[in-house]
């Protein structure tokens, strides 16, 4: 008797942003980029995060009563957002420290904005982000929605 040798299925990270669950649109976002990931397609769900994540920015900054322009970039939302977030640091001897790091982030936020715009599916691009590169930006994404969360989520 022959023995068939069937490959299991890969397990894939999903990586997790049910925080960012704030709106009809951006839960959908999520949804799909839960499902890409959850199969490995990291590229795919690279342009959803970006969608959930830009949503997400403009749905806290409404809950502020500050408006935004809906055409407003990834980088400027999120300079908005660590501006409030920066009257909350504590210790406040540390503010100092985590306003550096937090401003810091918005290079990485910036060049999220920058892939999405230049090697996703979300245009028609011919130079597509690497699985491995996706993901890390996914999961950037994911650390800093969840200090924002942490702060301003109420």
């Amino acid at each position: 008797m022959d023995t068939i040798l069937v490959p299991l299925p890969e397990n894939y990270e999903v990586i997790n942003f049910s925080q960012l669950k704030i709106s009809d649109v951006v839960s959908q976002a999520i949804e799909d980029a839960e499902s890409f990931m959850s199969n490995g397609e990291y590229q795919r769900a690279f342009d959803r995060v970006h969608t959930a994540f830009h949503g997400y920015l403009i749905e806290i900054l409404k809950k502020y009563e500050i408006t935004v322009p809906r055409d407003e970039n990834l980088s400027k939302l999120y300079s908005r957002i660590q501006q409030l977030i920066e009257k909350e640091i504590q210790p406040t001897e540390l503010a100092d420290i985590v306003k550096t790091t937090i401003r810091s982030s918005n290079g990485m936020i910036s060049s999220l904005n920058e892939a999405r715009n230049r090697h996703s599916l979300a245009h028609p691009n011919t130079n597509i982000i690497g699985k491995r590169e996706a993901k890390l930006i996914i999961g950037i994404s994911s650390t800093v929605t969840d200090y924002i969360s942490g702060y301003l989520d109420k």
